[in-house]
């Protein structure tokens, strides 16, 4: 089958970051090309400052009645060490029906899927009313001219054993913005404490963060998500769904959802650490930073704080809000 084939050889091909997506955007194009593909159509693109950030633009040109459609997959993935999983994570195992892997949802199944489908069209020499663009880079505008923006890692499918019971289509993001704190302090030795000490004041700051909790901000598209999920859940939860999905909604019914972490992250801004690291510089001074306290925030919300001093802002990216 030519999506498990491309399937394994996505999983099996490194593209964690510090490896990079380049070695496998490679493969990905001389399958395009292999396939009859001309090279304007199958291009690779490499930013210069980023030689490891490979990516792949596909084209099937269409009769031109419509603008492109548009299908946005990433290649890149979240390091996994062995030692983490019952399974080593980068060749791809099946095991009693399931596969097994680092990527396999997010996303490097749906790339494989979405690239077999592509093959399939050129091989039956299917033409479409739309171009049909794939594996864009950013920066490139002139390849984001579309009427319509297809993300397969848009909406996640839910399911109950092995009972089927939707699958969710994103209508709107949350922007997520990183904060670094540091905390120093001119050292010293164990056997002389001080109250002071950075790890303890950066402990404070993260055990506020922890206590923290942003105001309900629902928007349409999670009021209608809860309208229509409530529709497949039972009891208390049917009733707390519908709900919340009133204006305004319940404060009970929210506190309740909000004890969920799938249902809180849809009702509000939320704030998480992700790290921490530890230096000792050469002067022996104890540097202590809290990285990437990453904010989940709504769109049209108002600017968010954490509890802990933002020193820089080092990212932003979207994630999902639904």
């Amino acid at each position: 089958m030519l999506a498990r084939e491309i399937l394994r050889e996505m999983i099996d091909t490194r593209s964690t970051h510090d490896v990079g997506s380049t070695e496998l955007a490679r493969k990905v194009q001389a399958r395009l090309l292999a396939a009859g593909f001309a090279p304007r159509d199958a291009q690779l693109l490499i930013p210069e400052d980023h030689p490891r950030a490979g990516n792949v633009v596909a084209r099937i040109h269409g009769s031109g009645k419509g603008k492109p459609v548009l299908y946005l997959c990433h290649l890149d993935v979240v390091e996994a060490k062995p030692e983490d999983w019952t399974r080593d994570p980068f060749p791809l195992t099946e095991d009693k029906g399931w596969l097994y892997g680092r990527g396999t949802i997010d996303m490097k199944g749906h790339g494989a899927a979405v690239l077999a489908a592509l093959l399939r069209m050129k091989s039956e020499h299917f033409i479409p009313q739309r171009n049909i663009v794939d594996w864009l880079l950013t920066e490139h505008r002139d390849l984001l001219d579309a009427d319509l923006v297809i993300n397969p890692g848009g909406g996640e499918a839910g399911m109950k054993g092995v009972r089927r019971l939707c699958v969710g289509v994103q209508t709107s993001e949350k922007m997520s913005m990183a904060f670094e704190a540091e905390v120093t302090d001119k050292g010293g030795h164990s056997s002389r404490p001080t109250a002071d000490n950075p790890i303890y004041r950066l402990s404070a700051g993260l055990t506020r963060l922890s206590k923290f909790r942003f105001p309900t901000h629902l928007i349409d598209t999670t009021r209608q998500y809860f309208e229509r999920r409530a529709a497949l859940e039972t009891g208390s939860t049917r009733s707390d769904m519908l709900a919340a999905a009133k204006t305004p909604p319940a404060p009970a019914a929210i506190e309740r959802l909000s004890a969920v972490v799938e249902t809180n992250i849809l009702l509000r801004t939320t704030c998480t650490a992700t790290l921490i690291e530890v230096a000792k510089p050469r002067t022996r001074c104890l540097s202590v930073r809290g990285q990437r306290c990453s904010v989940g925030s709504f769109p049209a919300s108002r600017s968010t704080r954490c509890a802990i001093r933002s020193r820089a802002c080092s990212t932003i990216r979207p994630s999902r809000s639904v």
